[in-house]
């Protein structure tokens, strides 16, 4: 979304879009990996599992990202940013607790 600039423009949002999908599809993936994946160590596994679950959080921020620059709509676009944001944080947060 850097591309699009601080304050989101129709034309912008639209153009960023394609590149945003790309981004979605590979973090979609990651995350379906993470999540089928399974450990034998029991602390380990708990650490996977909340990660997983963090993961898909984030790729279902970044989908209303996507949805909103396709469209082209800036309001939703920056709420969509900011939970997706709100998502990162989240998940960054599993490596310092």
């Amino acid at each position: 979304m850097r591309e699009v600039g601080p304050e989101a423009r129709v034309p912008a949002l639209r153009r960023a879009a394609a590149d945003l999908d790309e981004a979605y599809d590979r973090t979609a993936r990651l995350a379906d990996r993470l999540e089928a994946a399974r450990l034998q160590d029991t602390r380990l596994e708990d650490q996977r599992a909340a990660a997983a679950v963090a993961l898909q959080d984030v790729v279902g921020a970044m989908s209303l990202v996507v949805v909103a620059a396709r469209q082209g709509d800036p309001a939703d676009a920056e709420n969509a940013a900011a939970g997706f944001t709100t998502a990162v944080a989240a998940l960054r947060g599993l490596s310092s607790g």
